[in-house]
């Protein structure tokens, strides 16, 4: 790993709030977003992996908004968009897709070169990436003013000449999975914060 792609993971996790839980959160919500993660959280907690499921997304919502400087918005629950103050507006920098199809979609800036300089993550077949020195691995998905079908929570991620990807996650995601995709969320911020 260069020096760079080192400075850049560890400013990147420094950025990450580890003592922030899902109850202190929630207190810092609109009361519309509140209602709306209230009711997606009943709604996976009815699912077959319930369990599981609930503490993936919990885990990421946290984290992810632990990484943003400015509010976030719920779109009927099923996603949320992160923002960071960019002069008197805001920019979304990340999403959260979550569908109840069974995964998970994590949205952030394309930032592969980056994670994979940095030995986070190694391609293994197009749109597959191995975790690591883990034999775990993620499907990692790049995105442009091309794509296809772009759903409206993550075409402000593409705006303004970006690029972005979208990390697809199995409810039940091993410790290792969540933790890249946060890396990689961590990442993207970090490379915002340095351009500020």
């Amino acid at each position: 790993m260069t020096k760079s792609a080192t400075s850049l993971v560890s400013d990147a996790r420094q950025l990450l709030s580890s003592g922030s839980d899902y109850d202190a959160f929630v207190t810092r919500l609109s009361m519309k977003d509140r209602a709306n993660t209230a009711k997606h959280l009943t709604a996976i907690e009815a699912t077959p992996d319930g369990r599981a499921h609930a503490a993936t997304w919990k885990k990421l919502i946290v984290a992810m908004a632990s990484l943003t400087t400015s509010d976030l918005r719920t779109l009927s629950g099923h996603a949320v968009m992160f923002f960071i103050v960019d002069g008197q507006y805001r920019m979304q920098i990340l999403a959260l897709h979550d569908a109840l199809d069974g995964k998970i979609s994590v949205y952030c800036g394309d930032i592969i070169a980056d994670a994979v300089g940095a030995k986070l993550i190694k391609p293994d077949v197009p749109t597959v990436f191995k975790i690591g020195t883990t034999d775990e691995k993620m499907t990692i998905e790049r995105l442009d003013g091309t794509s296809r079908d772009l759903l409206p929570f993550c075409k402000n991620l593409i705006g303004w000449n970006r690029q972005a990807v979208r990390i697809s996650l199995p409810v039940d995601a091993s410790p290792t999975q969540v933790s890249t995709a946060l890396d990689l969320c961590a990442i993207t911020a970090a490379k915002l914060v340095k351009k500020a």
